[in-house]
C-alpha cells in the first residue's frame, strides 16, 4: 500500500528558518554586548630609578608606526527602515521621515508600525540623532503621529519577527544588525534608508590593551 506524504507548509518551514536566524543573531548580538575581559590588577612596584623615563611620540625615520590599538574598536550601525512587501504594493514604503509621518496621518490602518520602546539604548540615540539633522521640533512632531500607532519590542529581532509575520507593514528605528535576516526573506521583507536622515549609531567591537 503506498504510504501518504505529509506536504510540507511553506510558512512553517520560513518560520522556523526565522526562529534560527534570530537565534543565531541574538547570540551574536550579546557576545558583541560583553564586556571586556578586565586584567588583574599588578601588585604596587617601588620605582628603581631617581626619575621616570620619557618616551617621544615622534616614529624615527624609516620606522613604521605602532598600530592604533583602538583601530577597528567602534563600527558605525545605520539605522533603516523595514517593510512588508506583502502588505504594500511597490511604491507605497515610505522612504522618508515625513513620508512616514504623512502616510500614517493618511492611512493609519494600512500603517502600523513597530519600533523600540524609548528606554530602548539604541531607540534612544537614533532620536538623538534624528534631532540633531531634522531639528528637536520636526521630530516630536513626526512621533506625536507614529506613536499611537506603534507596537514595541526591547529586541529588535522581535520586532522584525512581528514585521515578517504581517503584524505591522513598517518598522522604523531599526537595528542594522536585522538587513542580515531580512535577506533571507525575499518576497516577504525588505529595506530601505530614508532620504532626510540616517543616523550612525556607534557600536563597540573590540578593545586592544597593549603594554607599553
Amino acid at each position: 500500500m503506498a504510504l501518504f506524504r505529509k506536504k510540507t507548509d511553506p510558512i512553517s518551514e520560513r518560520a522556523r528558518a526565522l526562529n534560527e536566524q534570530i537565534a543565531a543573531l541574538e547570540a551574536q548580538i550579546k557576545q558583541l554586548s560583553a564586556p571586556p575581559s578586565q586584567p588583574s590588577a599588578a601588585p604596587p612596584t617601588i620605582p628603581t630609578s631617581p626619575a621616570p623615563r620619557l618616551r617621544s611620540t615622534a616614529v624615527p625615520h624609516g620606522h613604521p608606526a605602532a598600530p592604533n590599538p583602538f583601530a577597528g574598536g567602534v563600527s558605525p550601525e545605520p539605522i533603516f527602515e523595514g517593510y512588508n512587501v506583502k502588505l504594500l504594493a511597490p511604491g507605497q514604503e515610505p522612504t522618508s521621515y515625513a513620508e512616514l509621518y504623512s502616510k500614517v496621518q493618511q492611512d493609519p490602518s494600512r500603517y502600523k508600525l513597530v519600533s523600540y520602546p524609548p528606554t530602548n539604548p539604541l531607540a534612544y540615540a537614533a532620536v538623538y540623532g534624528l534631532i540633531h539633522i531634522l531639528g528637536a521640533d520636526t521630530v516630536w512632531k513626526y512621533f506625536d503621529v507614529y506613536a499611537p500607532h506603534t507596537k514595541t519590542f526591547s529586541e529588535g529581532l522581535s520586532g522584525l519577527q512581528f514585521l515578517v509575520q504581517g503584524g505591522a507593514s513598517v518598522g522604523y528605528l531599526s537595528s542594522g544588525l536585522s538587513q542580515g535576516v531580512l535577506k533571507g526573506f525575499k518576497g516577504i521583507a525588505d529595506a530601505t534608508f530614508m532620504s532626510d536622515a540616517t543616523p550612525l549609531i556607534p557600536r563597540a567591537k573590540r578593545l586592544s590593551l597593549i603594554a607599553l
